[in-house]
């Protein structure tokens, strides 16, 4: 295990299984860090949800590498822990010479703020999968029509989704409703690069990466809009319907209601 992957396990956080938290082991974390590296060729990158911490371990390793090959690196999430933490990582380790570190708490279900509409160049995401709301898929249906209003006519998307479960008709299903999605709002299916498996803590779920690119026809259906109540019930299953995870210094956090 390298020093940047040492320091990021020494302060690593329990995952909130509430907010459909399920992390990386930290062997494929540090595998998708340099699968990034390697392969990004853009300037701003905004990563919408990182419980994974992936943002920060790029970050990290442009300044370990004294790298300028990406401008900026902005972190959406609902987690205040989560923000500080990388946050106070990318001070700690001198991140701003060599990228624009910056995290903002965003909540998909609220609309997207205007001086962030079709800033960014590419996006990451690796959102709750699903499996259990109508349709199926459900997260990455939300997660992707934020990341169209966010990014750039012509941006590239790096879509982490599920390949295996125990649920292996679930995840079928899943995958159906993202390609449908894709081919239906005009994104480009990029060649698929070497698959590289990812495992996560307490679960089974194995998942890969898929590139795609918008194009000019690309549209998001709530531009401008928040994201329906009953749309956003649904991907918390009818229970607890987060806002954010307050950085109040337990665990876990606490959860204030939408």
């Amino acid at each position: 295990m390298d020093d940047i992957l040492k320091l990021f396990a020494s302060r690593r956080l329990k995952p909130n299984h509430i907010v459909s938290q399920w992390y990386m082991y930290l062997d494929d974390i540090q595998k998708q860090v340099e699968f990034l590296y390697n392969s990004l060729e853009c300037e701003k990158l905004m990563f919408l949800g990182d419980g994974d911490g992936i943002s920060i371990m790029l970050a990290l390793t442009l300044a370990k590498n004294k790298s300028k090959k990406l401008k900026q690196i902005f972190v959406f999430d609902i987690d205040e822990r989560e923000l500080n933490l990388y946050k106070n990582l990318a001070k700690e380790n001198g991140v701003s010479e060599y990228v624009d570190f910056q995290t903002i708490r965003y909540n998909i279900f609220d609309k997207v703020p205007s001086k962030f509409l079709n800033k960014f160049d590419a996006f990451y995401i690796n959102p709750p999968y699903s499996s259990t709301t109508q349709p199926k898929g459900l997260g990455f249906l939300l997660w992707l029509e934020r990341c169209i209003e966010m990014t750039k006519r012509d941006a590239k998307g790096y879509i982490v989704y599920p390949t295996k479960d125990n649920d292996q008709i679930a995840i079928n299903e899943i995958g159906k409703t993202i390609f449908q999605y894709l081919e239906e709002n005009h994104f480009n299916v990029l060649q698929n690069p070497a698959p590289i498996s990812h495992r996560y803590e307490e679960t089974d779920c194995i998942s890969e990466n898929l590139i795609v690119e918008k194009t000019k026809n690309t549209s998001a259906h709530y531009k401008g809009k928040k994201i329906p109540f009953e749309i956003a019930n649904s991907l918390y299953h009818n229970k607890l319907l987060p806002h954010y995870i307050l950085d109040d210094g337990t665990t876990y956090g606490s959860p204030v209601d939408f």
